[in-house]
């Protein structure tokens, strides 16, 4: 006989904040990629935020992929939940480590976050869901 069980991802606001932390995971390992690239190869300072914006908008769109993917509903909207979730994040990191709050919100950060883990979200949705997954 099947128990009626509640999965983790069933929870909108537990399952976004965990794939939110996991694209922040990934957003942080991508910048550690695109360091050693620019230590080994380069010395101006200016590409750097060039590869912090790919670095965060991929890892946006990680954890708004990863949303979509087990929640399989309202992509658009938990993609947009989810990045709003990392530019908070952000935002908190940010404001504890330069001890200013104005200086760390940005427009530009919030547009990065969103967008693409909107559109990880989407993509999510219509993506296979994994086979060892059940509704």
């Amino acid at each position: 006989m099947r128990k009626n069980k509640k999965e983790i991802w069933t929870n909108l606001y537990i399952w976004c904040t965990l794939s939110a932390v996991s694209g922040i995971f990934i957003c942080l390992s991508i910048l550690i990629l695109f360091s050693v690239f620019l230590y080994n190869t380069t010395d101006m300072i200016k590409s750097f935020t060039v590869f912090s914006s790919i670095s965060l908008s991929a890892g946006a769109f990680s954890g708004g992929y990863i949303c979509g993917l087990f929640r399989r509903k309202n992509g658009l909207y938990e993609g947009f939940f989810c990045g709003f979730i990392i530019y908070i994040m952000l935002l908190v990191t940010g404001s504890i480590y330069l001890h200013s709050f104005e200086e760390v919100m940005s427009i530009r950060k919030f547009l990065i976050c969103v967008i693409p883990a909107a559109a990880g979200g989407v993509v999510g949705v219509n993506h296979k869901r994994p086979k060892g997954i059940r509704s």
